[in-house]
């Protein structure tokens, strides 16, 4: 919910403290620039038009008005704000349980697909101002918020260029209150920089909507130390020995009569874990998973491509499957991949017709993905 654009407002370097939010009191800094507030969120009941719709991988063509009426996941090429306003005149409303969005970064840079062909997949200069580009950011977040579940939550990935001033507008659009994380994705790998710190990480802002939310913990792979160290039940099935510790006698007998118990050469007892029910440390707010490298099969050659492994764990943890996930800056379609394969529904758009037609080729590709592909 927005905060009260109210009295009593004083700006400090930029920033507007203002004491009330949601009805209560609150002291809080917000971020303020020339053009905020003048954008008109207004929903828009536009239908998109429908241009294909494919069944796990087949093309239908021509695609029909009603032929794929029941197939739930949405690829639309267009303006993510049209393609917001009409996802909440048509019903959408609160109504996503998990966003993640990788937007335009303010890097000034304009990128291109590394596929042999140099296409331009889309622009990331604001004529170094800062304020068009917030211009551009902060109703979407609005729009998102208005979308998002009572219990969903979003996943806003950044950098160093324009973190900071994002960090300060999901503050206000979504209450510092529910920040839950600020996850640092550390990518390494090599840099010719010396004459600093090489910058290895973004950020991705995890928000949920309200204090109640989904949230389902995730474990590393189990130390290979413990595979290393363990043996071999005649079934097969691999275990490492612990103290039996402080339990009672009925509690000993069922593990001995389950066969989890062995006594050793000097006459103690031991228990037996199995590793296939152990769970290896839980991750934690820095993530450490590499980029794509330049060989790999998951690589598309459209510049910003995520890995999978990012986006299979930002679903794991903040979705259900049968929910619905969505991307708005879907570009090459990463978020979509991993919300099929998870059994999850999506909706994705972009407004580059580049990465519109890699998201919709790798997803035609992906075994037991349906999907309508829509246009603005």
């Amino acid at each position: 919910m927005l905060l009260p654009r109210s009295t009593k407002r004083h700006e400090v370097n930029g920033l507007a403290r203002n004491g009330t939010r949601n009805g209560s009191h609150r002291d809080m800094a917000r971020l303020e620039w020339n053009r905020k507030g003048d954008d008109d969120s207004k929903p828009d009941a536009t239908p998109p038009r429908l241009l294909a719709w494919f069944d796990d991988g087949k093309k239908i063509d021509p695609p029909g008005v009603l032929a794929g009426e029941n197939v739930r996941n949405r690829l639309m090429q267009g303006d993510n704000l049209h393609a917001m306003r009409h996802l909440l005149a048509t019903g959408y409303r609160e109504r996503v349980d998990l966003i993640y969005i990788d937007p335009p970064f303010w890097s000034g840079d304009d990128y291109y697909t590394k596929d042999g062909q140099d296409l331009l997949a889309y622009k990331d200069s604001w004529n170094g101002s800062i304020d068009s580009y917030l211009d551009m950011i902060h109703p979407r977040l609005q729009l998102m918020h208005q979308l998002l579940s009572p219990m969903g939550s979003i996943f806003v990935h950044v950098d160093w260029h324009a973190g900071h001033y994002i960090k300060l507008i999901l503050d206000e659009i979504f209450g510092r209150e529910n920040l839950r994380n600020e996850i640092i994705w550390w990518f390494g790998g090599p840099s010719p920089v010396k004459t600093s710190f090489p910058r290895k990480h973004d950020v991705l802002f995890f928000y949920s909507k309200s204090g109640e939310y989904h949230f389902t913990p995730q474990y590393a792979p189990m130390k290979q130390y413990l595979y290393e160290r363990a043996r071999k039940d005649p079934d097969g099935r691999l275990w490492v020995d612990q103290n039996v510790g402080k339990i009672t006698q009925r509690k000993f007998d069922e593990l001995a009569a389950d066969g989890r118990v062995f006594k050793t050469n000097t006459g103690r007892y031991r228990r037996k874990q199995f590793l296939d029910e152990m769970q290896g440390d839980m991750i934690d707010d820095v993530w450490t998973i590499p980029i794509i490298n330049s060989q790999a099969n998951e690589r598309l050659g459209y510049p910003t491509q995520k890995p999978r492994a990012l986006l299979d764990r930002v679903v794991a943890c903040a979705s259900r499957p049968g929910d619905l996930v969505a991307d708005f800056f879907c570009g090459s379609g990463t978020t979509l991949v991993a919300a099929t394969l998870s059994g999850r529904h999506w909706i994705g758009t972009d407004s580059s017709s580049v990465a519109i037609g890699t998201a919709r080729d790798r997803l035609a590709s992906t075994r037991g993905c349906s999907f309508r592909l829509e246009s603005f």
